[in-house]
Order: C-alpha cells, then structure tokens, then sequence
C-alpha cells in the first residue's frame, strides 16, 4: 500500500512539474520576442500576449478611441530582415525596434 502512495504522488509531483513548464513555442528565445498587450483590451478581456519571430514577424497593437488595446498580434514583415524603414505605416502610428530586439508597431485610431 504504502509503495502505491509513493508511486501516485511521484506521477502528481511529475504531471505538475511538466505543467507548470510553458508550452512548446510559447517562450522567448534569441529568434523570438514577446508581442503583448499594454493597454487594457477593449473587448474586457485579460491582456494577451505571444511570441513574433524577429526573422519574420512584427508585433502590432492598434488603440483607439479611449485609451483601449484592440490586441497586440503577430503580422508577417515584408521581408526577412526589413526594418521599420520598410513598413507602411497609418498615420498615427509609430514603430520602434529592429532585428536585434523585435519590431514593434503601435497605432492610435484618430
């Protein structure tokens, strides 16, 4: 009985082990940065956040109206390695970053 007890609770210590990891692809890495929510989202939903390749992706939040997220989401760049020179940007908007740290994109509705 005792050798079960043991048995059940290395599987629960392990099973919330490997949950409490984040999930595959979900974590910054040196090709990755964190693309997130920095207002609170218009739709009162809690702040999301994900992952954009440098390589390839940039990182877009529009606001508007009251200080309010429409959500911060990955969006493709127009080539690998472009900079903020190569986006077409609204008025309004503004970009920071390059391809060492991420490009970031934010736009203000008028």
């Amino acid at each position: 009985m005792f050798r079960l007890i043991t048995v059940v609770g290395s599987v629960l210590w392990a099973a919330g082990a490997l949950s409490a990891q984040p999930a595959p692809g979900r974590e910054a890495t040196s090709q990755r940065f964190e693309c997130a929510d920095t207002l609170d989202r218009a739709d009162g939903q809690p702040r999301k956040s994900v992952f954009c390749d440098k390589r390839s992706e940039y990182c877009f939040e529009a606001s508007g109206g009251t200080p309010l997220s429409h959500g911060a989401k990955c969006l493709p760049l127009p080539r690998p390695g472009a900079s903020c020179k190569d986006l077409v940007l609204e008025p309004g908007s503004q970009c920071t970053g390059d391809a060492s740290s991420g490009i970031r994109v934010d736009f203000a509705f008028p």
